[in-house]
């Protein structure tokens, strides 16, 4: 596009060639980049793309450094029908890179780090140091500025249940929701709510479609986007428990601010969620639909069982810090920068 004789781009668009210049100016080494021999470069989001790492590459080719990533998961890699294609071709570039310039690798379970073992034995890569942090979760310590809501002294007003997650296929919302439909059918009368609690995403339209539209759930299954920080934490605090019906996860930071919040959870069996859970919590199946009727169906006609599960929750779980998480990475990095 020509405006004005100038070259005009889309702003993603220009930021993409710009970052494809950089990559080529750093490469000829007509760009003052801000590293020194010896740096070691700690990255712990998941924002770099396949030309930042592509970047990386070129500047440990020139100078001295260590790349340090904290990989979340391989999700994408290993379970790509949760994933539009698109995103599934993209996250793949980027760990072939990534593999080949990161040194040293934190994973935020013992899950992903075998997925990550694997992966480079896959590739046939050698593989670097890897360690385990917990990450952490700190939400309850917030401090609630203002009074409830009318809307939300609506919400907390009977009982229910909380699902906190973007509402996507690998989440499983779609189980809960047979759940509710299996026990209806049952006669069952004195179901509590559930509160789904995140934005819409991707592969769930037909689900949100029955949602939206099936009479038989209209007052039982809600959805609440655009929640703030301290509605959220007033949901924990107020629910009588917690779902997390997920077909992988790679962490599951859901279920560490149920446990935070002294709250009991029913949760799937798979990926690292038994890691977060531990014995505190209960486990199905997530591909099982009886487990969960079942177990969602004695959990309601035993309140005391949660109650008990829960005085050992306050008794024996500890959350981490974001400052404990922050800690635990820098001091491994020292600890072998010194070394």
């Amino acid at each position: 596009m020509v405006l004005n004789g100038r070259l005009a781009f889309k702003p993603k668009l220009k930021r993409s060639i710009l970052k494809r210049l950089n990559i080529i100016k750093i490469y000829c080494g007509t760009v003052n980049y801000c590293f020194s021999n010896d740096d070691s470069i700690v990255s712990v989001g998941q924002n770099l793309s396949f030309g930042e790492m592509r970047a990386f590459g070129i500047v440990k080719s020139k100078i001295n450094i260590q790349l340090r990533l904290l990989c979340h998961d391989l999700i994408p890699i290993n379970y790509p029908e949760f994933f539009l294609s698109q995103n599934t071709n993209l996250f793949s570039n980027y760990m072939k890179q990534t593999i080949k310039v990161v040194d040293y690798f934190y994973c935020n379970s013992e899950f992903t780090k075998q997925e990550l073992t694997d992966y480079h034995v896959k590739m046939k890569v050698k593989q670097p140091p890897m360690n385990v942090v917990t990450l952490g979760c700190d939400l309850y310590t917030k401090k609630i500025k203002n009074p409830l809501s009318q809307t939300l002294q609506e919400l907390i007003s009977q009982p229910y249940l909380l699902f906190v997650s973007t509402i996507e296929i690998r989440k499983n919302h779609n189980l809960i929701y047979q759940v509710y439909l299996k026990l209806l059918e049952q006669g069952v009368q004195h179901l509590p709510r559930i509160y789904f609690v995140g934005k819409r995403g991707w592969k769930v339209e037909k689900l949100l479609n029955s949602l939206d539209n099936d009479s038989r759930i209209k007052e039982k299954i809600f959805i609440l986007d655009r929640i703030s920080d301290s509605d959220l934490i007033q949901l924990y605090k107020y629910c009588w428990f917690t779902l997390y019906p997920s077909f992988i996860e790679g962490y599951g930071l859901p279920v560490a601010e149920s446990l935070s919040f002294g709250k009991f959870c029913l949760s799937s069996d798979a990926g690292s969620l038994p890691e977060v859970g531990k014995n505190w919590i209960d486990y199905a199946d997530p591909y099982q639909l009886d487990q969960w009727v079942e177990k969602f169906l004695f959990l309601i006609n035993h309140p005391e069982y949660i109650v008990d599960k829960e005085k050992i929750i306050r008794e024996q779980y500890r959350p981490v810090s974001w400052e404990e998480c922050s800690r635990e990475i820098l001091n491994s990095e020292l600890i072998d920068f010194k070394r």
